[in-house]
């Protein structure tokens, strides 16, 4: 009796797996009715097509995305005058590379003016400006 039941039980979970396949993504299974499935197939019904360069995009973002083509980069570093397609671009920028008193840039390129907090970084930056390679290190 013990025995019908399990395979009673088994043959509805593959009737069921059959109805709902499912999806194997970094190791975890989902269902297809499962919340992440779902929130794929919105994105992906929610993407449009760039017109310029063909790219889908969500069209949430698409008017972030055409800046790109502009080449209008409207967010300009009061710092060294870089200036930046997006706000979070030049906080990212002056977050690395404007750190105040923490690390100073101490070293400077006498060819470019390109500056750097460390004597090694300069050395590699300097062979841009001769023929040496620059090996990976």
């Amino acid at each position: 009796m013990k025995r019908t039941k399990e395979i009673e039980e088994r043959k509805r979970e593959n009737e069921t797996a059959k109805l709902m396949p499912s999806v194997r993504k970094s190791g975890r299974k989902f269902l297809i009715g499962s919340t992440f499935v779902l929130l794929i197939l919105i994105a992906r019904l929610a993407q449009t097509q760039c017109e310029q360069c063909g790219k889908m995009v969500l069209a949430s973002r698409l008017s972030i995305h055409l800046k790109i083509h502009s080449g209008i980069k409207s967010h300009l570093c009061e710092l060294c005058g870089r200036a930046f397609l997006l706000k979070a671009y030049l906080n990212a920028h002056i977050r690395i590379n404007h750190r105040g008193t923490e690390r100073p840039k101490r070293f400077m390129c006498s060819s470019c003016g390109y500056t750097c907090d460390q004597k090694h970084k300069l050395e590699v930056h300097e062979r841009v400006h001769t023929d040496e390679r620059v090996e990976n290190t």
